[in-house]
């Protein structure tokens, strides 16, 4: 029998997490990605030892109405495979200055061939070894490293002499890619709804520039099982810092 599968709403205190962030070293320009990363850690954390953090994936609730009158807290939705009273178990003593609130809400089975409704914050890379805009690194065996590459900025750099790329087309391109292996889904439309350039701190001082994109749309469900499956794993890379988290809602034909 397949374990229930929960959304999860966390309201986490912000100057809490910028302490906990201070602590990590991690600098007054640290991007909110890099923050809760570690502020989860901590959260969950019940010694000394590194925190196994019981979430799928998670996402920043940036359409939540609370957030622009609460400007103190930062708000999460998360998947788990734990109800509130299993989370909050699973916390360690941080939670006191960190938890705000803890909701869960047990989503409902979905079916083959159901219409829902998608929204999902990514960062579209390709793993390659073109050279973008500086050199490869060089590894031990003196072959060019992989690097991470804006996907549209791949596709360009691939793209025939005179020719026109799209940085929408590319997008959804690489989603469809991401959501419908394996039979999981088939995404009937997409596109971009928001777009920015990011720069996003990855382990002491490393900097990263990468694409910080909301992709919209429809999707019919496939094998079930599957699409249970992208919702526990997300949707591209740096899921760990807050992206690739699949929202989804009942949707109209």
């Amino acid at each position: 029998m397949t374990s229930p599968l929960f959304l999860v709403r966390l309201v986490l205190d912000r100057r809490a997490l910028l302490r906990v962030g201070v602590r990590h070293r991690l600098g007054r320009s640290v991007d909110d990605g890099a923050l809760l990363h570690a502020g989860l850690s901590q959260l969950f954390a019940k010694s000394t030892d590194r925190a196994d953090v019981p979430l799928f994936t998670f996402a920043i609730d940036d359409v939540c109405e609370a957030s622009s009158k609460r400007p103190d807290l930062l708000f999460l939705l998360a998947y788990a495979d734990m109800d509130e009273h299993q989370l909050e178990e699973a916390m360690g003593p941080s939670a006191a200055d960190l938890l705000h609130d803890c909701k869960t809400r047990e989503m409902p089975p979905l079916v083959d061939g159901q219409l829902v409704a998608f929204r999902t914050r990514t960062c579209p890379v390709v793993r390659t070894r073109q050279p973008g805009t500086r050199p490869l690194d060089v590894g031990r065996s003196g072959r060019p490293k992989h690097r991470e590459l804006d996907a549209f900025i791949h596709s360009a750099l691939n793209a025939p002499d005179g020719a026109t790329v799209d940085r929408e087309d590319v997008y959804v391109h690489w989603l469809k890619s991401q959501m419908e292996r394996d039979g999981a889904c088939s995404v009937k439309d997409a596109s971009l709804a928001e777009f920015r350039r990011e720069t996003m701190r990855r382990g002491g001082d490393a900097k990263l520039e990468r694409p910080n994109a909301v992709m919209e749309g429809r999707l019919s469900v496939g094998v079930p099982a599957e699409f249970r499956k992208l919702l526990i794993r997300g949707v591209g890379r740096h899921r760990a810092f807050g992206f690739g988290m699949l929202l989804v809602r009942p949707a109209s034909d």
